[in-house]
């Protein structure tokens, strides 16, 4: 077999959404903004978008949750921020909810705009809450797996 055909069969036969070439790391991603950031979710971790819908708050919950919301039969944890980070006072307008599933459940990250999904040129491997550049900008890029609330 050929080298390129090689190459070939062991592409198509991953499940893998990242390739690393010379000029940067290619990533299926989710592209939203919220407020005047601009953030990356893995778009394998993405289940949905969808419209805006006050939460139900959560008594004595981590100040990181705006509250919880139903998609789909699913119970969605919202975060207060993309981040995951807890926001005492947040003006932003919120029009969508992004919708990631994560190993204890799905998480919901507000959005203020859906930019689009697909390939993204990271300059660099992209970590979990740092800003990298790319072909869309600079980017923050969030791993909400890693989002623990108490």
């Amino acid at each position: 077999m050929s080298d390129e055909l090689e190459q070939f069969v062991d592409d198509a036969g991953s499940e893998n959404d990242v390739q690393k070439e010379n000029n940067g790391v290619l990533q299926d991603a989710c592209l939203f903004k919220y407020g005047q950031q601009t953030y990356a979710v893995r778009a394998s971790k993405v289940t949905g978008a969808i419209a805006w819908r006050n939460p139900m708050p959560l008594p004595r919950s981590d100040r990181r949750v705006r509250g919880v919301v139903q998609d789909r039969g699913q119970v969605v944890v919202l975060m207060a921020h993309p981040t995951g980070e807890a926001v005492s006072r947040d003006d932003t307008e919120v029009s969508r909810i992004i919708v990631c599933a994560t190993e204890r459940g799905y998480v919901g990250l507000p959005a203020t705009l859906t930019l689009r999904v697909g390939q993204v040129r990271f300059a660099k491997e992209p970590k979990p809450g740092a800003t990298v550049d790319s072909d869309a900008g600079a980017l923050t890029y969030l791993d909400p797996s890693l989002y623990v609330v108490t």
